[in-house]
């Protein structure tokens, strides 16, 4: 239980920063602030274009400006319209099962909840280190943290701090919505594994008398009431996060392809390290923090099948307990996933998907420049 709530308040850290902390009151300025200047910097990235000549590279950059800065607007105005909903979700964790006797189980699932603490506090130095890195650029070249127009009529000193804090703000509202998605997601994925080893803990063969019977069926009730419970509430984590992951897997290979872009035709270290912190950043969400969980979800909810069949059940005496195994099983056969946009099956055949996409696009992006520089040269 502790090793739960020390997850969750890690997964809770930027949400204070941001002002949509579930506990607490929202900031209504702060959330209108960074909204304002998240929708000012987007016009700033179409300035470019009337008062720098148009080239491909620029074309290019203004695409994957777009794509991000629409990536973490769906990201936090889903935290944001959907705070309370978060608060209910965070409350209804206290109703999960812990193991109390088993004592080998108990020590696997903190083992697990170790792993995701140290993976939680690892992105918390990472989102850290990258916002440093990117405000402290400016001072050595005259790139900015998101390229976009830069108005004379402002000092220029103000304008990075601009540009750096809604830099930073951003960094912010992707970490939170990715931590929290990864912590319930790997929480609901624990509670189904001690669900597994309770069904197995039946052991159905060995009920003899009608005392025994009458509790195997009052843990059976309790195991399908769990397992009922663990679907509402993955639905409802589905239902909040779902959009804002549509949006993100459409998105997240297209901005791999333009950072691949950059990074082959780009000569310069700074822009070149610029668009290798993207593409990290990129690759840690869809593997760590999306796909690599939901497929940990995915083989503990298809353990289920398993767990139930290996119980026993075929040696037991009793037909209830039998007639009530087999409702189990095809109460269970029902698939368990996570999805975005309730269309895009989460798990490591996604990822391995979004990434196959993006250099595809990447390819066709190099032809497309390829012919480009030949029509100019003609």
């Amino acid at each position: 239980m502790d090793q739960q709530k020390a997850v969750l308040r890690i997964s809770l850290t930027f949400f204070t920063i941001l002002g949509i902390n579930p506990f607490k009151k929202l900031g209504k300025i702060q959330v209108s602030c960074i909204i304002s200047f998240l929708l000012i910097l987007f016009v700033l990235v179409f300035l470019r274009f009337s008062y720098e000549k148009v080239t491909f590279a620029l074309i290019s950059d203004t695409f994957e400006s777009t794509f991000t800065i629409v990536h973490v607007l769906s990201k936090f105005i889903t935290l944001t319209v959907v705070k309370p909903t978060l608060k209910e979700l965070l409350q209804i964790t206290n109703k999960f099962w812990f193991p109390s006797v088993d004592s080998q189980l108990r020590e696997e699932v903190e083992n697990v909840l170790k792993i995701l603490r140290m993976l939680l506090r690892s992105f918390l130095v990472f989102v850290t280190v990258v916002i440093v890195t990117f405000a402290i650029r400016p001072i050595f070249d005259d790139t900015l943290a998101i390229s976009c127009y830069t108005p004379r009529s402002i000092p220029r000193v103000i304008f990075i701090i601009f540009n750096n804090l809604v830099f930073a703000m951003s960094a912010f509202a992707v970490g939170s919505f990715d931590m929290f998605v990864c912590a319930m997601v790997v929480l609901i994925s624990v509670q189904f594994k001690i669900l597994n080893r309770t069904i197995l803990s039946l052991d159905l063969g060995k009920i003899g008398t009608r005392i025994d019977e009458r509790k195997c069926l009052e843990k059976m009730r309790e195991c399908v009431e769990q397992h009922n419970f663990l679907n509402t509430f993955l639905q409802n984590v589905t239902t909040v996060v779902s959009p804002a992951l549509l949006v993100y897997f459409t998105i997240a290979p297209v901005v791999l392809c333009f950072e691949l872009f950059f990074i082959s035709k780009s000569s310069n270290f700074a822009e070149i390290a610029k668009s290798c912190v993207y593409v990290s950043g990129i690759v840690i969400e869809l593997f760590f923090f999306f796909c690599l969980p939901a497929t940990y979800l995915m083989i503990q909810t298809q353990d289920m099948i398993n767990a139930t069949y290996n119980s026993g059940w075929e040696k037991c005496y009793f037909l209830s307990i039998r007639k009530n195994i087999v409702i189990m099983m095809q109460r269970m056969q029902k698939e368990t996933i996570l999805s975005a946009g309730k269309m895009i099956p989460i798990n490591m055949e996604t990822c391995t998907n979004a990434f196959r996409m993006a250099l595809s696009f990447y390819t066709s992006l190099q032809i497309l420049d390829d012919k480009t520089k030949q029509i100019w040269e003609q």
